[in-house]
C-alpha cells in the first residue's frame, strides 16, 4: 500500500508542465518551508512526514529557475535550521509522470 504522503499529487485538468520538489529530511527534522528567494513568499510550509520523504508537485516556474529557497527546522532548537538556496526544480509533464 502507498503512503499518501509519498504520492505525487499532480493536476492533469489542464495541459501543462510541472515542477517536481522532492525532499529527503533527516529523521530529526519536523518541520519544512519552500520560499521564493526572490519574493521571500512562503510556498509550502508543512511537517516533515515520518519518513523524512516529501514530494510535491509545483508551479513548472520554478524548473525553470532557481528561485526556491528551502529552510529544514526542528521545533524545539536542538539542531540548527538547514538552508538550500537557489534550488531548481525538475519539471515534469502531469500525464505521463510516474513517481
Amino acid at each position: 500500500m502507498i503512503n499518501k504522503l509519498n504520492q505525487v499529487l499532480v493536476d492533469t485538468s489542464n495541459n501543462f508542465k510541472q515542477a517536481l520538489f522532492e525532499l529527503d529530511a533527516d529523521l530529526n527534522a519536523e518541520r519544512f518551508m519552500i520560499i521564493n528567494r526572490n519574493t521571500a513568499k512562503t510556498i509550502y510550509h508543512h511537517l516533515v512526514p515520518s519518513s523524512g520523504i516529501v514530494k510535491l508537485a509545483l508551479n513548472q516556474i520554478y524548473a525553470q529557475k532557481h528561485e526556491i529557497l528551502v529552510v529544514i527546522l526542528d521545533d524545539n532548537g536542538q539542531y540548527n535550521a538547514v538552508c538550500m538556496d537557489g534550488v531548481k526544480l525538475q519539471e515534469i509533464d502531469p500525464f505521463t509522470v510516474i513517481v
